[in-house]
């Protein structure tokens, strides 16, 4: 039998709830007992609620003031349990709660064994064992209360940890060799401008104490109550700026709904940390916790995982791609002006500055290839918006100047909607790419670029700032060994998004190719029968067509060969098969060949319903969720300006 103790420390505003649920559901509790709930009335709903099941039993004592009722008055408590046990004394009796009491002086801190305390010990420890109970072990660990100007506050011995190695700042590749002068100067301006803020609470605290203690043997004057009057303003920001911090690192998307106990956080934060933390990895059938062990076999397995293997990978000589044009090369690899060497050094490049003229006086270099592939960033985004969608296919929406995600998620839904009107069959696989970007070949996004028409040098920029990647991999926050990947893009800078564009174009040009040979039927949407064919978004691939055995198979000859030439693996297991106007077992016949799932209508596309009633409002609740989120997060500043108008950008145009 499972049972649990609870000093919850009032029940809030659904937070705590959704933990006691948690904790039911993990443990299998039969089972629990809550004291300081801090409410009147508990009612049948309430313990529904908190259980998580109707079939439920339940008792409750009424809250008094502000602790519950049955720590109050301490020895009346005991004498009535006494009396209980006395009634039934062959019983197994289970006495579990907040006694509101210790056994020892030990197990609170900054108070004298004597006294009334001391008498309050001796009673209860005589209660125990007159009673013949037994205190069980504590799990966990241990906790001893410390006496404050405030209060009392619990504080947890620190557990033994494991060194593994050191922690750098996570503030990007770019800033790994001065990154300490970098810390140094955030840390300074951090304590000039906010400062230690629960060293700021615990400072005002002390201050208020003075003035309290002060106002009992004499009388403040004016000023002393309006500095009083500040204080008391100033903790309560304090307060809410240090709970502001708390939160940001609790990283609770539904904090904002819960109540504010630090204490809790705390406990969350550490629960995370430790959930989160890899305690060991299995090499080779054997159990190893050694953290130089685990972290080299972690550089292993991710070492493997961007090799290229050496192959004769074929190519996409008969497929027809958009070329840029001559003058475009010239833009993208002609002489660096001013305005660009400035633009790539303000990003590459720490400065002290001068606070009466502003102007830089001191400058700290970071890394020459840092400082280069800036500038090819720079250079090759402003050509990008005008010539990528003339090189990408329509049908390719992600990153593209004029086209937005909305767009796909239209034509999708129109084309499944005229299926169902019109009583077409029509067929639709949704494809899932696995690690898109961490997979994409760089000998096939070079042959692309060729095919494209890219200059030579453009290319040798790029398969420059490529091969100059290196990766470390952070096992418990502390980075291994570093290692030169042979694949993949670097995801977070400005050109990796425009690169596997290039690279995703070759499954377009695939099915281009089978359009032009009449290998594939098309889904033939409108008045005008526009063919719908395959939508992408980046990696995000849906094909259309008519329901045809033809169809399916011209699809897994296209993913095969796409999967050969670039690197990118199908995964067969996440993607489905679905028609419209095709009995079911066509369906499970199509998606036995594919060797993937069967798609059920509706069914979701980049967060959009697709196949619900397009008249219904709540088919189109997610896109206004989604930019209200977008609009709350703009009074964050946990996001920055740039990921927020940006997204704002590129998913709602």
């Amino acid at each position: 039998m499972n049972i649990v103790s609870y000093n919850v420390r009032g029940l809030g505003r659904g937070v705590k709830g959704a933990a006691i649920r948690r904790m039911v559901r993990k443990h299998k509790v039969d089972m629990i007992c809550i004291q300081k709930s801090k409410r009147e009335l508990i009612d049948k709903a309430t313990c529904q609620a908190l259980w998580g099941n109707a079939d439920i039993g339940w008792e409750f004592q009424p809250s008094i003031n502000t602790d519950g009722g049955l720590v109050q008055q301490k020895r009346i408590l005991w004498d009535a349990l006494k009396q209980i046990k006395q009634q039934d004394p062959d019983c197994i009796w289970c006495f579990m709660g907040d006694f509101n009491n210790i056994r020892h002086h030990s197990e609170r801190e900054g108070i004298s064994p004597r006294g009334a305390e001391a008498s309050i010990i001796n009673d209860f420890n005589e209660w125990i064992a007159e009673l013949e109970l037994q205190e069980l072990p504590s799990v966990g660990e241990e906790i001893h209360m410390v006496q404050t100007k405030w209060g009392f506050k619990e504080s947890a011995r620190q557990a033994k940890t494991i060194d593994w190695g050191p922690k750098p700042f996570k503030g990007g590749f770019a800033l790994k060799v001065k990154i300490k002068k970098l810390k140094e100067a955030i840390k300074l301006w951090n304590r000039e401008h906010f400062g230690d803020t629960l060293k700021k609470v615990q400072l005002i605290e002390a201050e208020l104490n003075r003035l309290e203690d002060a106002n009992i043997t004499t009388q403040l004057t004016q000023h002393e109550l309006m500095k009083r009057k500040t204080l008391q303003a100033e903790l309560w920001a304090a307060t809410q700026a240090h709970e502001s911090l708390m939160r940001q690192k609790a990283r609770v998307r539904w904090i904002r709904e819960g109540d504010c106990n630090s204490r809790y956080f705390h406990l969350l934060m550490n629960y995370r940390r430790t959930t989160n933390a890899v305690k060991g990895v299995l090499i080779n059938g054997t159990w190893t916790d050694d953290p130089k062990s685990v972290k080299e076999e972690v550089r292993r397995f991710f070492s493997s995982r961007f090799t290229e293997l050496e192959q004769c990978i074929p190519v996409l000589d008969g497929v027809r791609f958009e070329g840029i044009t001559q003058h475009q090369n010239q833009l993208l690899v002609g002489k660096f002006n001013e305005e660009e060497i400035r633009a790539a050094g303000k990003q590459c490049f720490i400065y002290h500055s001068d606070s009466k003229t502003e102007r830089p006086t001191k400058f700290k270099p970071i890394q020459t290839h840092i400082a280069y592939w800036m500038c090819i960033q720079d250079r090759g985004k402003a050509p990008s918006k005008q010539t990528m969608a003339n090189i990408i296919d329509e049908r390719q929406s992600a990153f593209i100047s004029g086209r937005h995600m909305l767009h796909t998620v239209l034509i999708a839904n129109e084309a499944v909607e005229e299926a169902k009107r019109n009583h077409k069959p029509c067929m639709v696989f949704k494809v899932d790419i696995e690690r898109a970007y961490d997979s994409v070949s760089w000998a096939f996004l070079s042959y692309m670029m060729r095919r494209m028409g890219f200059c030579s040098k453009w290319i040798r920029w790029i398969e420059g700032c490529l091969t100059s990647a290196m990766i470390s991999v952070l096992v418990n926050g502390s980075p291994t060994n570093e290692f030169i990947p042979h694949r993949g893009l670097r995801q977070g800078d400005s050109l990796a998004p425009l690169l596997f564009n290039i690279a995703a174009e070759g499954l377009t040009g695939l099915m281009r190719e089978a359009l032009d040979k009449n290998l594939f039927s098309s889904f033939l949407v409108g008045k005008n029968n526009i063919p719908v064919n395959i939508l992408q978004y980046a990696d995000d691939t849906i094909f259309f067509g008519e329901a045809t055995w033809q169809n399916v198979k011209i699809i897994k000859s296209i993913l095969r060969s796409f999967e050969l030439v670039s690197g990118l693996k199908i995964n067969f297991a996440k993607s489905s098969v679905g028609a419209i106007g095709k009995n079911e077992q066509w369906q499970m016949e199509a998606a036995r060949y594919l060797n993937c799932g069967v798609l059920s209508f509706p069914f979701e596309y980049l967060g959009i319903p697709i196949g619900d009633n397009p008249r219904s409002s709540t088919l189109w609740d997610p896109i206004g969720t989604f930019k209200s989120n977008i609009q709350i997060g703009s009074n964050s500043e946990a996001i920055s300006m740039g990921r927020r108008c940006g997204t704002k950008k590129d998913c709602l145009g």
